[in-house]
């Protein structure tokens, strides 16, 4: 057999592994609860199934988990933006549809980064390369510290820590006070039925 027959065989194995996930997405589930188990054992089954019935090949359920995991790994590894930097992302028809199914982002590498702003250059400067004519504007920049219309001078001063410390305190404080009122009520029934 060829190089290029087992690529083949191997693409065709892939796209029925990515057809039957869009069918059964449980199969992408970590989930351990009783119900999504059940159902997975059911997907995986029908996947072994149809993998036999179509390709000749016998898996078993944990062969085909296996795949399922490498192949989840392999485009995660392919479309990660921290790796793969702002070149484009080339993903094969099956990765792609797997990407699909797994809720990514359109090419989350082309990310908006901060462009000359940063680097001390002008505009005009830095979209004259073409790598960088993608580049946008640069991200928001984020409010250093937010004012609510209940915050006080005293706790505008506070540390979180701090800030904690006083939230805690002061639901104990009503929850006592809660407690208290509960019992003067209580009390006062007593009385009544007396």
């Amino acid at each position: 057999m060829s190089s290029n027959e087992l690529e083949c065989t191997e693409d065709s194995l892939n796209k029925t592994f990515i057809s039957l996930i869009k069918k059964y997405p449980v199969l992408l589930s970590k989930s351990q609860l009783p119900d999504v188990k059940r159902e997975k054992t059911e997907a995986i089954q029908a996947l072994l199934d149809t993998l036999s019935a179509n390709h000749g090949k016998l898996f078993t359920d944990k062969q085909a988990q296996k795949r399922i995991a490498n192949m989840k790994a392999a485009v995660k590894k392919k479309s990660d933006a921290n790796s793969t930097g702002n070149r484009k992302i080339l993903l094969n028809e099956w990765e792609d549809d797997l990407f699909n199914v797994m809720n990514g982002e359109d090419n989350p590498s082309v990310t908006k980064m901060a462009s000359s702003v940063s680097f001390g250059l002008s505009a005009t400067l830095s979209a004259s390369t073409s790598e960088q004519s993608e580049i946008t504007s640069p991200r928001p920049k984020k409010c250093k510290q937010t004012t609510l219309s209940v915050e006080t001078d005293e706790t505008r001063q506070l540390t979180t820590s701090q800030l904690q410390r006083l939230v805690l305190l002061e639901q104990l404080h009503y929850t006592r006070e809660k407690r208290r009122v509960l019992h003067e009520q209580q009390a006062m029934q007593r009385l009544s039925y007396n």
